[in-house]
């Protein structure tokens, strides 16, 4: 049975076609699971349509297509176009605008225009790739390196990414754990690139601390090293958390990349904070009130002062800012009702919570509670702890409160 998703315009009709994929191919929902390495819980929510993948090419609805026989590149590209139409197809929206702000998930390449506020970290970045071998580049492969919610990620997709390919070089992005075979060799020689004169290849390896092994993580380090290795070689960018960074600086090739990284992202300070604050909403035509923008840089400042990465709990404030208000503008008094920077996920949560039946149900240990919103920057932990106790709404595109509105693309 051929499932065609180009006529999908719903959730419902993504996730009943996603089914009849799956009872196609003679999969139960667990083996599906076991097979893309999510959690039941979430391949569950999306095939039952309680919620959608999201967005970025990673985000877990490739390894479910491909679990279930979806093995050509032209039809997986269907299915996320299907996916892409859905998160942001029309409806009643403030002032009839898409979503500027993104919420708990990073920025793609496709989110380009809304991200702002790291043009000197996009600069740097691009100066050490897009600059050839023999003029004045250290070195072949070079990290980049950040605490958990950070935004590594969203850097290097919405901002190196396109002022790569603006300067014509050719860009293969790559997740460290799932790289396919014979992927890293292609990056040495990507299609369309026409060799000496023009703009190099460019290759961006997100994520490696994902890998669990010290065997992977070895043989991976060796790899990247000698595919930035020659002068025909790629400029290589290994992007990092900062937390996992002594562990990589026992590979030999790896080591002085890690010690001496090209950049080692940091929090946005008050100016940066302030062009994430507006920039997004601006370009969208929406008004924002200069006391919401000063209230947001406060409320993140304090966060960033306590040790605490404020990216993730201000984008996930925004978004809910922008679905609370139903008029062209986003004020303080939306702000403040959704609960802010301090506060939104806990109130979103706490709105998830009241909004489930009463059949057994029982609400998790309030340390559990507590740890579910002060742990939301460690985004890799959050999306188990989110599974674990029911707070899938929470996830990219979800609304941020109980509206009744339909789902907005999705942040940071």
């Amino acid at each position: 049975m051929r499932v065609d998703p180009g006529n999908i315009s719903t959730r419902q009709e993504f996730a009943s076609a996603l089914t009849a994929l799956r009872e196609a191919a003679g999969l139960t929902v667990r083996e599906v699971a076991r097979a893309s390495g999510l959690s039941p819980s979430t391949v569950g929510g999306y095939f039952s349509g309680r919620h959608l993948p999201p967005l970025r090419p990673d985000g877990g609805l490739r390894p479910i297509l491909t679990a279930c026989g979806v093995l050509s590149e032209e039809d997986l590209a269907v299915w996320q176009l299907a996916l892409s139409r859905i998160r942001r197809g029309p409806g009643p929206r403030p002032g009839a605008l898409p979503p500027p702000y993104l919420g708990l998930s990073p920025y793609g390449e496709e989110d380009a225009g809304f991200f702002f506020g790291r043009d000197k970290e996009i600069e740097a970045l691009t100066t050490v790739l897009g600059t050839p071998a023999g003029g004045g580049r250290r070195r072949g492969l070079v990290t980049l390196l950040g605490p958990t919610g950070s935004g590594k990620t969203s850097l290097t997709l919405a901002g190196v990414v396109p002022r790569l390919r603006a300067a014509g070089h050719p860009v293969t992005v790559l997740t460290a754990d799932r790289i396919p075979p014979g992927a890293l060799a292609a990056a040495r020689h990507p299609e369309g690139h026409h060799g000496p004169g023009s703009p190099h290849p460019v290759l961006i390896v997100d994520q490696l601390e994902r890998l669990p092994s010290r065997i992977e993580r070895g043989a991976l380090a060796h790899e990247l090293a000698g595919t930035a290795a020659g002068p025909g070689g790629p400029s290589v960018l290994a992007v990092l958390r900062s937390e996992a960074a002594g562990s990589f600086s026992l590979y030999l090739e790896l080591a002085d990349a890690v010690r001496t990284p090209a950049l080692v992202l940091s929090a946005p300070d008050a100016g940066q904070m302030r062009s994430i604050v507006a920039g997004p909403a601006r370009t969208t035509g929406l008004d924002v009130d200069d006391d919401l923008v000063d209230a947001v840089v406060t409320d993140a400042l304090l966060l960033a002062g306590r040790g605490t990465q404020p990216l993730p709990r201000v984008s996930h404030a925004l978004l809910a800012t922008w679905q609370h208000g139903r008029r062209t503008r986003m004020s303080l008094t939306d702000y403040r009702e959704v609960g802010g920077v301090p506060g939104s996920i806990e109130a979103a949560a706490e709105e998830i919570h009241r909004s489930l039946p009463d059949f057994p149900r029982r609400r998790p240990a309030s340390s559990l509670w507590k740890r579910a919103s002060s742990t939301v920057v460690e985004l890799a932990r959050l999306a188990r702890l989110v599974d674990a106790v029911g707070l899938s709404a929470l996830r990219r595109g979800s609304p941020a409160r109980s509206s009744g509105r339909p789902e907005p693309r999705a942040g940071r």
